[in-house]
């Protein structure tokens, strides 16, 4: 006789079901909503439609909402109905991949060297982990002797040097990066005291970036996302694109009037970049660079691959990398809660193209699909392709 749940864990259950499907259709389709807007033209048949249903109901799943197949099938011209919506991907996915009750020690920047030692990341100068300050020899330091730490931190610049702080936690989309010019001792402390609130932060040296990257914009540090998949004991790569900033911008995603202005152009397998950029929003720009591969790029993916290999806990990795001035591939960060697929699927198609069925294969398992499919959009009653 199968043990029924406790109360307690039943209670516990419903409530993570509750917040999942709130999530699910809090973030159902903003940016393709936008774009469908202003692509009046971009339609789905009731073929189209019919195709989609019979793809995702093999996974027990029925989507209902169609505006991210009607974004990508216009901007691509490739009618697929492997095609990921993001907010499927963000609250069915991604969870199933990553276990976000231990993601957020992982996502840590201060910690990202030694998760991942096999990794260059930036230069680092110092640390503010838990309010105490550690310097590059990680020395403690309290929080009323930050001028103890500022001098160990500015005797290993070359003034006058331009350092990068971050909030290592809590971040995304560029928020929480800023840029300094330091001269001196008394400046640094200045600066950091601008951040008093901040109880987590990283100071690094600001990376100078290989010519290929600074041709699509001088101003932000540009880098080629790729996203990692651990399928088996095999580790595959997908959907890679060069990803930059706007003008006067820092970091290659800005907010502008609580808009998310993200720049892309698709990678092919062999390196080179394709024929055109664009936005999230569906505008295109022809690419007028003189570089159009990036910089040892069979490295790049050898690393990202090597890096997921010390990730063990989780399925999909998406990674940041970027190559310097002094042709050392370096890794920003890497992103486990919400990789993205909406810029790479506008470059590539269908995220994990053949290989979707087996991305998605852990929905045909009917445990799977309570746990983590929405309820109104979860076929309950009917069986899945691996039932029939």
């Amino acid at each position: 006789m199968k043990k029924r749940a406790s109360w307690g864990k039943r209670l516990e259950q419903a409530f993570e079901n509750y917040k999942r499907d709130r999530h699910y259709f809090k973030s159902a389709g903003t940016t393709a909503a936008d774009y469908n807007r202003a692509h009046p033209s971009s339609r789905l048949s009731q073929e189209e439609i019919r195709e989609i249903d019979s793809y995702w109901a093999r996974f027990g799943v029925r989507l209902k909402d169609y505006r991210w197949h009607q974004m990508y099938y216009d901007f691509t011209g490739i009618r697929d109905p492997r095609f990921l919506p993001q907010n499927f991907a963000n609250s069915v996915i991604y969870p199933y991949y990553n276990d976000r009750k231990i993601t957020a020690a992982w996502l840590d920047k201060n910690y990202f060297e030694r998760f991942v030692p096999v990794l260059r990341f930036p230069e680092t100068f110092g640390q503010k982990i838990d309010g105490r300050y550690y310097d590059a020899e990680h020395r403690c330091y309290l929080p009323e002797d930050c001028a103890g730490f500022c001098r160990a931190v500015f005797s290993r610049l070359d003034p006058p040097e331009t350092v990068v702080i971050k909030k290592t936690t809590d971040t995304n989309q560029g928020k929480g990066v800023k840029l300094h010019s330091v001269s001196s001792v008394q400046e640094l402390e200045e600066v950091l005291a601008l951040y008093r609130s901040w109880d987590n932060l990283i100071i690094q040296r600001a990376i100078r970036q290989h010519p290929f990257f600074a041709q699509f914009n001088s101003s932000s540090v540009n880098i080629v996302r790729i996203t990692t998949w651990r399928k088996g004991t095999e580790i595959v790569a997908a959907a890679p694109c060069i990803r930059f900033g706007i003008e006067g911008s820092v970091t290659d995603i800005t907010r502008v009037n609580g808009r998310e202005i993200m720049n892309a152009i698709g990678v092919k397998e062999d390196g080179t970049v394709m024929d055109q950029s664009y936005t999230l929003y569906g505008e295109r720009r022809p690419f007028t660079g003189t570089l159009n591969k990036v910089p040892f790029w069979e490295d790049i993916v050898s690393l990202a691959k090597e890096g997921h290999r010390r990730l063990e806990h989780f399925g999909v990795v998406a990674w940041d990398m970027t190559v310097d001035e002094n042709d050392r591939i370096i890794c920003l960060e890497y992103n486990l809660n919400i990789p993205g697929t909406v810029v790479y699927q506008m470059a590539h198609g269908p995220f994990w193209g053949e290989q979707t069925d087996d991305f998605l294969a852990f929905l045909r398992d009917g445990e799977n699909q309570k746990r983590y499919i929405p309820r109104k959009i979860r076929l309950r009653g009917k069986k899945s392709e691996s039932d029939s």
